[in-house]
């Protein structure tokens, strides 16, 4: 990927990228990996892309389908993580159902 490219084409609309990798992930790596991931979609599919919607809403769409589909190979792994601040919670919800 041309650091043109991720200039002109990417950065500019990064806060919909993190926010939908933020909304996807619990832990700063798994963030990290899925907006990697979603810029490389970006820069595959770029010759794709022909003017039928906005880049904003390719974007847009490209970072949601890729947050998804991660989300779904991590699920189907039949790993599942939890963070601190997601396991107390638990813990007093356990509690309360005995």
């Amino acid at each position: 990927m041309s650091t043109d490219f991720y200039h002109i084409s990417i950065s500019p609309f990064a806060a919909i990228i993190i926010k939908i990798c933020r909304a996807y992930t619990n832990s700063q790596e798994d963030f990290e990996d899925y907006y990697q991931e979603v810029c490389l979609q970006i820069w595959r599919t770029r010759d794709n892309f022909h003017d039928q919607c906005k880049w904003s809403t390719w974007v847009y769409r490209i970072s949601l389908n890729v947050c998804l589909t991660l989300l779904k190979k991590k699920k189907s792994n039949g790993r599942t993580f939890f963070t601190s601040d997601v396991l107390p919670d638990m813990i007093i919800t356990e509690n309360r159902a005995f």
